[in-house]
């Protein structure tokens, strides 16, 4: 057992802070943010608490593929989101670990109206990250109040900016790269992309592909 390093941040959307306030078992009170756990289990890390050392070791042991909530490549949006003044430059991380042969996945949660903008994010990261997941904010009767859910409208958006940069990123990296969650083609009643369109299914564990695969085993 390895006990994970804890997030620092203070996330506007941070699912563990939307928990109701009552005895809950305390692991679901535990934030990793823990770059070993990534390696191990998959789970996103922020690497804001990662130092210059950490990002040595990953190379070092070649800790690949590590998974990254990006949220936006824009560095004041980014900080809006985790709740902190400073954090580490994102994409300066990212390019020294992939320069370094680490492969990385990457993850934005869509918050309508302070991430607005997943395509740029969608474009920047490409050269660095094997594949992007675009998922809506998941909100509880505690959410933070700046917050809104992701309605029918905001839905289709994103869908149609995901699929309009598929066809270009599957050109020049023979992938598609970016894909919108399933949740996105439930609010807004669309149907989902076929099972083909998911390629090797890496983002299914964050809501990305299941509805084409349960559809295609049954």
């Amino acid at each position: 057992e390895i006990p994970p390093r804890t997030c620092k941040n203070h996330c506007l959307f941070c699912f563990v802070d939307q928990l109701p306030e009552r005895d809950l078992r305390k692991t679901l009170h535990v934030k990793d943010d823990d770059y070993r756990h990534s390696f191990l289990s998959g789970n996103y890390i922020t690497m804001t608490n990662m130092t210059d050392a950490d990002i040595d070791r990953v190379l070092r042991l070649k800790l690949s593929p590590l998974y990254v909530s990006v949220h936006s490549a824009d560095e004041a949006v980014r900080r809006r989101l985790l709740g902190v003044k400073r954090a580490p430059d994102l994409m300066a991380q990212v390019r020294r670990l992939h320069a370094g042969g680490i492969k990385l996945h990457g993850q934005i949660v869509y918050c309508p109206g302070i991430n607005d903008d997943y395509a740029a994010t969608a474009r920047a990261t490409a050269p660095y990250f094997e594949s992007l997941a675009v998922v809506p904010v998941g909100l509880t009767r505690d959410r933070n109040p700046l917050l809104t859910p992701v309605s029918p409208p905001c839905a289709a958006a994103v869908i149609d900016a995901v699929e309009a940069l598929q066809p270009g990123f599957l050109a020049d990296k023979g992938t598609r790269y970016v894909f919108a969650a399933d949740e996105f083609y439930t609010i807004c009643g669309r149907e989902v992309p076929p099972y083909e369109a998911y390629e090797d299914f890496t983002q299914i564990e964050n809501g990305v592909g299941l509805i084409a695969r349960f559809l295609r085993e049954f």
